[in-house]
């Protein structure tokens, strides 16, 4: 007798979006010193410096931002990232999406793999 394991959400608060195929970030909106009226966007592993590179970022990982459960947070639903780091010469003959910038790092080749919700991220390695 083996039991089975089954992956259920009843009543999801995100439609179709669940921890079984997509990843959740958090990400808070906090005051910028300088301009003034701008934001910055941080998460445990990134920070982005304006709504437009947080609107890149929701594209890149083919997610979908919900407001969060108090003001300045949202959630974004998304493809999870993986980082991988490689030699120049692979780098340079691997066939994806060239980025000069993403997150701080430059540049990188970015692939995505639909089937698995995975977005990988491939940086020279120094």
């Amino acid at each position: 007798f083996v039991r089975a394991w089954k992956y259920t959400e009843p009543d999801p608060l995100y439609g179709k979006y669940t921890t079984k195929e997509w990843t959740r970030y958090l990400i808070e909106c906090q005051p910028d010193i300088e301009p003034a009226d701008a934001f910055v966007y941080r998460n445990e592993a990134f920070t982005l410096y304006s709504r437009e590179e947080l609107e890149r970022l929701v594209g890149i990982l083919h997610g979908k931002l919900f407001n969060g459960f108090r003001p300045g947070l949202f959630i974004l639903w998304a493809y999870r990232m993986e980082w991988k780091e490689l030699p120049a010469w692979e780098w340079n003959m691997l066939k994806a999406d060239t980025h000069l910038s993403f997150l701080g790092i430059s540049p990188v080749r970015i692939q995505t793999d639909h089937k698995r919700h995975i977005v990988t991220i491939y940086k020279k390695s120094e």
